[in-house]
Formats: structure tokens, C-alpha cells, sequence
């Protein structure tokens, strides 16, 4: 999980422009709420540290787990599909197909 510095990438519909890495918008927000019960680390420090350019390994005082779904269709609402490119072929379409074979 990381920023962008193309910042325009936010706005694309399709928004594959990357090798499977997960871009945050407003990541500075994003660290501020994470770190909100860490010691020390203002919203200030952490700009500081990033200014710094040293690596700065945090222990954050209230960790957040963090879960990914990879999802390429789900309903929203009675009749209504949603479906994406599934563009990291993790569907299993194969393992779905019925055998063609009798």
C-alpha cells in the first residue's frame, strides 16, 4: 500500500496501472489515523520524518489489520450484477466450467 506520485490515476475508471500494489489516496490522512495513539508521532513528526528520508520503522500503539477481496462480481441490489475484468485471472473460471466431456 503506498501513494502515487500520479495523482491523476485517481480519477480513471480503470485503474490497472500498476503491478498489483494498492494505491491510497490521502495517505498522509490515512498514517495520521493509524498513528493517532502512537507516542510521539504528530501528524508533524511523521511529515519531519518523511522529509528526512531515512527509513523509520513505527510501532504503532493500536495496529490495524488489514484485509484484501479480490471481487470481479457482486450483486448490488435484487437483479443487479456488477461485473469487472478479472485482471489477475484469480476468478477460477477454469475450476467452474462444467466437463464438456460425457
Amino acid at each position: 500500500m503506498h501513494d502515487t506520485p500520479s495523482q491523476g490515476l485517481f480519477n480513471k475508471l480503470m485503474r490497472f496501472d500498476s503491478s498489483g500494489c494498492v494505491r491510497v489516496q490521502n495517505v498522509r490522512d490515512l498514517v495520521t489515523w493509524i498513528l493517532k495513539n502512537t507516542p510521539g508521532w504528530s501528524r508533524q513528526h511523521f511529515e519531519d520524518t518523511i522529509k528526512s528520508g531515512e527509513s523509520t520503522p513505527v510501532n504503532v500503539a493500536d495496529p490495524v489489520p488489514v484485509y484484501f477481496n479480490y471481487i470481479s462480481a457482486w450483486s448490488t441490489g435484487p437483479g443487479v450484477v456488477q461485473f469487472r475484468d478479472d485482471i489477475y485471472a484469480r476468478d477460477g473460471v477454469d475450476e467452474l466450467q462444467m466437463s464438456s466431456a460425457l
